[in-house]
């Protein structure tokens, strides 16, 4: 996993959409689906309370820390890097007033490929709706898994797994009783969808088996690939 873009060249890949078809950001595959969530116990519960104060998003990844890393350590991530995007030139500018959330996480120890299979859908489903319900003028969110640190330490590695959602997108997936699977249907049909996967995780048991359990596709998704 030593190939990566720069964290511009990545969101800009999941944001405005180069490549080619499906869900994932292996070659030409589909992305992943496994069972229902299994968000650890008490991890949203450690989401801090959603007051509406605030429209946006703090353009500050300290601040991000303290919101999200307790519940980020009990699956045994942490928040890496964060940064508000101006996407209204459809360009990816950093922006304290864009409204556009790219976030960042990274495994604090060892980490399986079924690991970040099964996170895929769970960080998704822990973050995404806290995102869209705390801040009410973000317009859209990625968040990807990192490498872990002992595999590459670059400042900007390529990531594992994206997601890449608008608000109006993320409205129309259950995210609490839904599943990987779901999403990856969401990603065929809905081109506010888009999935990034590394070649790794499409290539273990966890994924392939993901993929099998999604229908056929009925839309293109736009997706970057790893080499």
């Amino acid at each position: 996993m030593t190939a990566r873009l720069p964290l511009r060249a990545v969101a800009v890949a999941a944001a405005v959409g180069l490549a080619a078809l499906a869900g994932g950001c292996g070659e030409d595959g589909d992305s992943a689906g496994t069972a229902s969530t299994t968000i650890p116990a008490g991890a949203a519960a450690l989401l801090p309370p959603i007051d509406g104060s605030q429209p946006l998003p703090p353009d500050d990844v300290a601040a991000l820390r303290r919101l999200y890393d307790p519940a980020l350590a009990t699956m045994g991530l942490r928040l890496t890097r964060a940064q508000l995007i101006d996407l209204s030139k459809g360009s990816y500018t950093p922006s304290p007033t864009g409204t556009h959330l790219a976030m960042y996480v990274e495994p604090v120890g060892e980490y399986t490929d079924e690991q970040y299979v099964q996170g895929f859908w769970d960080l998704a489903a822990l973050i995404t709706p806290d995102v869209f319900a705390r801040w009410s003028e973000l317009q859209s969110y990625d968040i990807c898994q990192e490498p872990m640190p002992s595999v590459n330490d670059d400042p900007e590695p390529f990531p594992i797994t994206q997601v890449n959602i608008t608000r109006e997108a993320a409205a129309a997936i259950d995210w609490q009783h839904g599943s990987l699977t779901d999403l990856v249907r969401a990603a065929r049909t809905d081109s506010d969808v888009k999935l990034v996967v590394s070649r790794a995780i499409r290539q273990s048991p966890a994924y392939k088996a993901a993929i099998e359990a999604t229908e056929p596709a009925t839309a293109t998704t736009s997706t970057v690939t790893t080499p």
